[in-house]
């Protein structure tokens, strides 16, 4: 099942679970699920499925686990595991397959560790936030987790040397608000071997990105809200006198993904004989992605 977005697709668990049994290639993404606070059930249940997949998902407020894996293999990624009664991630018994938690935010599931392995499970977890579970990040009970690159508050299992252990200053936890603040330890704080965020930076810890690109407008490099003569004399102080620039992709007025004296001429031309304005992001502020973008960061 694969939903609108997290945001506006939600399944909310009255008397049963999210159940996936002996299915291989299954996926769930982009929905929420909510649980009933009445019954003893799990958010997402999968029992003897060789290939799961869950991404971007929010499972909270589960009377039980907030995902249960029984014999089953499944990779979890950017999901958001919270406030459920048990775990946050179950898994028991011999998988047919690998079990990874990836990016994932596991916090406040208040009557077990955040990931659990027992009975023969393996799972590994990298680059996730898991805090203030019931019982720590994680349990192991005959299973096994093998895990790095995460914050934690302690834990059943012990803790790897890249771990960190620092309060991840999400901006508003309490209101259900999980993204990561701007000073937040866990930013740029993920195993430098994963893939770039979006952004282009280092991988965070958790589920959230922090994008660290600052939207800008083509055209002007002066930061001052407008594309005047201004701008181009920034630019070619910057290619012939070396001033600093603050934003390379203001200053690319043409927006060829190089800066050289074309981008003062355009904004010139654009000012004084009716030439195209500049390319977006203009003349509202706005981010620009592409191959080789040099970036607007914070």
């Amino acid at each position: 099942m694969v939903g609108a977005g997290a945001d506006a697709t939600t399944l909310r668990c009255s008397g049963c679970s999210a159940v996936v049994r002996g299915a291989s290639g299954a996926r769930l993404e982009g929905v929420t699920v909510v649980g009933d606070a009445h019954e003893d059930i799990d958010g997402v249940l999968c029992a003897d499925v060789t290939d799961f997949a869950i991404e971007g998902v929010i499972i909270r407020d589960c009377s039980w686990s907030g995902v249960a894996l029984d014999r089953s293999a499944a990779t979890i990624r950017r999901c958001i595991i919270v406030r459920n009664r048990c775990a946050g991630v179950f898994c028991s018994g011999e998988s047919p397959g690998p079990i990874r938690i990836e990016s994932c935010t596991i916090c406040e599931n208040s009557n077990e560790a955040g990931v659990n392995a027992w009975h023969g499970a393996v799972a590994s977890v990298t680059n996730c936030i898991l805090r203030a579970n019931g019982h720590g990040a994680f349990s192991c009970s005959e299973g096994t987790i093998v895990e790095s690159w995460n914050d934690v508050d302690g834990s059943e299992c012990g803790i790897d040397p890249e771990d960190i252990t620092a309060d991840p200053l999400f901006r508003d936890a309490a209101a259900g608000d999980y993204r990561l603040g701007s000073m937040s330890p866990c930013i740029d704080a993920g195993d430098p071997s994963s893939p770039l965020d979006p952004d282009g930076t280092r991988a965070d810890m958790g589920a959230i990105v922090y994008d660290q690109r600052i939207p800008f407008i083509r055209g002007d490099p002066n930061r001052d809200g407008k594309v005047d003569i201004a701008d181009a004399i920034a630019v070619l102080s910057h290619l012939f006198l070396s001033t600093r620039l603050p934003c390379a992709n203001a200053a690319d007025g043409n927006a060829d993904l190089r800066l050289d004296i074309a981008d003062a001429i355009a904004v010139l031309q654009h000012l004084f004989a009716h030439g195209d304005p500049p390319p977006a992001p203009f003349p509202e502020p706005g981010i620009f992605d592409a191959p080789g973008n040099p970036g607007c960061r914070e």
